[in-house]
């Protein structure tokens, strides 16, 4: 059972996972949307549409 908890212990350990990772050369920058997100509250309407549909 020992041999058991040290190979999980081991394999599923990190011991740098609180090191900061850095910047990543592979991913790309996104540019800034064009469009504003609407964050308003659905109407009644909106509502009553998708619960229909489900």
């Amino acid at each position: 059972m020992e041999e058991i908890q040290t190979h999980l212990r081991d394999t599923h350990s990190d011991t740098r996972r609180d090191d900061p990772l850095g910047p990543c050369a592979h991913i790309m920058p996104e540019p800034a949307p064009t469009i504003a997100l609407d964050s308003k509250e659905p109407t009644l309407a909106e509502v009553k549409d998708v619960v229909k549909k489900a």
